[in-house]
């Protein structure tokens, strides 16, 4: 086995694109939500435009948001996975091996050489292998991840007052939860499908399907309590630096 470096395989890819993905996810969010509000209700002022309405431009930004930011991250998830389960993958191979009684050092591929190695064998689409669904999580679960933080900051948020640090961090935390636990299935199908991909020759058409019942279910919630519990404490964290960043920025900027 790997050991404990194992659970940091492809570290390097997430933490190289999440940056630029956080950065772009809020700031098309930001600019399109006042498009779509301005759409939804045209005249009116942002304090006085109705909860409905901005609730309706926040999934609306959401969903766009997510639709675009699935085009840059698509490459560095399909790159991280093919890192991970390229230790599985040769191990599969020489236990296959009558030749091989132990398993020889494997030694792991950096990103880069990864990436060159998936555009060398499936072409430069190759890197966007299984992009649908991938598309389909990061719009449906952007969409779902602002419209609760909007209603969350909402409802905690006293009428005569403004939202405090302790308001962003339970709506962020809150909406990272509830955001997760319904895309979730949807993420573990995507890394099913992504995974086919990369276990078998290129160019071969994954056409394999797997009955929805009860327990294909329950398997796809399979790791659900982890990733809730990190994407809590993640998006807590987040909305109350965002948050009060945006509020230190608007006072500078109305200094000046």
């Amino acid at each position: 086995m790997e050991g404990i470096r194992g659970f940091f395989r492809g570290i390097w890819v997430p933490l190289c694109s999440i940056t630029a993905v956080r950065t772009c996810s809020f700031s098309i969010y930001a600019n399109t939500k006042d498009r779509y509000r301005e759409i939804l209700a045209p005249n009116v002022p942002p304090p006085h435009v109705s909860q409905f309405t901005n609730t309706v431009a926040a999934t609306l930004a959401g969903l766009t948001s997510g639709a675009v930011i699935s085009v840059i991250s698509c490459p560095f998830e399909f790159t991280k996975l093919a890192m991970q389960i390229e230790y599985l993958l040769a191990k599969a191979k020489y236990s296959s091996a009558p030749d091989f009684p132990s398993y020889p050092e494997i030694t792991p591929k950096g990103s880069l050489e990864t990436a060159k190695e998936i555009v060398r064998n499936r072409g430069l689409l190759g890197l966007y292998s299984g992009f649908p669904y991938h598309l389909l999580r990061d719009a449906a679960g952007t969409g779902l991840y602002f419209t609760f933080y909007e209603s969350f900051k909402w409802a905690l948020t006293p009428h005569d007052g403004d939202a405090g640090t302790l308001t962003f961090a339970l709506s962020g935390g809150l909406c990272g939860v509830f955001s997760w636990l319904l895309v979730f299935p949807i993420d573990t199908y995507k890394s099913i499908r992504q995974r086919d991909i990369l276990t078998n020759p290129p160019g071969v058409l994954i056409t394999r399907t797997r009955p929805l019942n009860y327990k294909s279910l329950r398997r796809m919630y399979r790791g659900v309590g982890v990733s809730v519990i990190r994407s809590c404490i993640v998006n807590a964290i987040n909305f109350t630096v965002f948050e009060n960043m945006k509020k230190c920025i608007d006072r500078w900027s109305s200094d000046e």
